[in-house]
């Protein structure tokens, strides 16, 4: 009995054992068989008119460093591709084969080149480092991956371990935020989507595969953030100041102040391949507005010193009454930063205007008056004519204070003090757009 349970075991070791033992050998006879006659440097159809579907798939798995100064990344992944051999084709049941491993090197490979490398040695690829899956149907396969579905979109993994499948998205100061992939004809006319029309010889078939990367500079707020908020800071200041000398002198210093910053800023920067940067925008959009102010405000002074005093224009409505409509007439005073003391109340005013002056100089006048007419009416024995004398000198030489009324002010210039004031608001309105823009778009 013990022999009867033994003598099946041993007869299907030897079997299995021979098999194996054949296998490679059937292998090597159906490869030599069917490379017999090939020739790997024409394209595999037997019709001229075929057309060779190859189908690629990329995996970026590493993304190893971003040059800035270059304009360039170091991408480790991998490459597969597929198409249909009519010449590496057999009978399945004659050989009881299904597939074989070919050198990829013997067979017929696309011309596959990656047109925007930065090195000068890998602009051709030639997958000759893994073998090629060679199945009965002609297809073949460099790399075979195991689900199509993972790589229909690039997959990128910042990490070499192949049991991790999260993505990891964070390396350096750089985050993956997407990938994307596109397909086109590059021919006479460019790259179109569509498919060609005309000689197929004209066109290639062009694949793009990209990844958008977002930096994360450090210091960020203090080197770039920081200097722009103090330049708008003094822009919107230029609307405020009175005084045409300082308004002048202020508009100059913030000019020269955005392009000590801004010089320095772009010259850091690599010569980029896409859109400007908003930061680089938003200190175009301050140098723009800083010019328009010195245009303004020249042009404000003129009209002022040579059109008639009473001159003013017609815009259809009264924009000195919109504030006032509006409830915020107090914002619209011209009360600005100024060194003239009689348009300003951060200088000394003039006493002569001053209504509380004033009211004091006449109820220190009536005081006095009303004092010296008690003392002269006092009666005297010994000099009578005194008190006339007195009294005269008292009363009809005294002399009241001149007091000089303010001129009204000429409506040209409220008219040219609301058009500054409705701007200011405007660019307040305009900075708080951009600065969101920039920091959560």
């Amino acid at each position: 009995m013990l022999l009867l349970r033994i003598f099946p075991i041993i007869f299907l070791l030897s079997w299995h054992i021979q098999n194996i033992e054949s296998a490679p050998e059937d292998d090597r006879q159906l490869q030599k068989t069917i490379l017999k006659s090939y020739n790997p440097k024409i394209r595999p159809v037997k019709v001229e008119t075929t057309v060779t579907q190859v189908s690629v798939f990329l995996n970026i798995a590493h993304v190893e460093k971003v040059d800035e100064e270059e304009q360039t990344a170091l991408v480790h992944g991998h490459l597969w591709a597929s198409w249909v051999d009519e010449y590496l084709v057999w009978d399945r049941k004659k050989t009881n084969i299904t597939k074989l491993t070919v050198p990829s090197s013997r067979i017929w490979q696309p011309a596959l080149a990656l047109y925007n490398s930065a090195r000068g040695n890998t602009w051709h690829l030639y997958m000759n480092g893994l073998p090629a899956t060679v199945y009965y149907t002609g297809k073949v396969n460099l790399s075979d991956p195991n689900t199509v579905a993972e790589y229909a979109k690039p997959s990128i993994r910042l990490s070499y371990d192949p049991i991790e499948k999260k993505n990891k998205r964070h390396v350096g100061g750089w985050e993956v935020k997407d990938a994307w992939k596109k397909h086109c004809y590059w021919g006479p006319k460019g790259c179109k989507e569509d498919p060609p029309e005309g000689e197929p010889d004209w066109y290639w078939s062009l694949l793009e595969f990209g990844i958008i990367l977002k930096r994360h500079l450090p210091y960020f707020q203090l080197t770039v953030m920081l200097p722009l908020i103090l330049t708008s800071l003094l822009v919107l200041l230029g609307f405020w100041i009175e005084t045409f000398s300082t308004n002048v002198i202020m508009i100059v210093f913030n000019v020269v102040l955005q392009a000590t910053y801004g010089w320095n800023m772009i010259r850091q920067l690599p010569p980029g391949s896409g859109g400007t940067p908003k930061v680089v925008q938003l200190y175009t959009m301050n140098i723009f507005i800083s010019s328009f102010q010195i245009l303004l405000i020249s042009i404000s002074k003129f009209l002022e010193e040579s059109l008639p005093e009473k001159f003013a224009f017609n815009f259809g409505i009264d924009i000195t009454e919109i504030p006032k409509k509006m409830g915020i007439d107090a914002l619209f005073a011209k009360k600005g930063l100024s060194f003239d003391p009689n348009t300003t109340s951060i200088g000394i005013g003039n006493p002569l205007n001053d209504e509380e002056f004033d009211n004091f100089q006449n109820s220190t006048t009536s005081s006095t008056t009303s004092d010296t007419e008690l003392l002269i009416n006092l009666p005297t024995n010994s000099e009578p004519a005194l008190a006339e004398s007195v009294e005269h000198v008292g009363v009809e030489d005294a002399k009241k204070p001149v007091i000089k009324q303010p001129e009204p002010e000429r409506k040209l210039s409220v008219q040219l003090h609301h058009i500054k004031r409705f701007l200011f608001f405007l660019n307040v309105l305009v900075y708080i757009i951009a600065f969101l823009l920039v920091l959560y778009y």
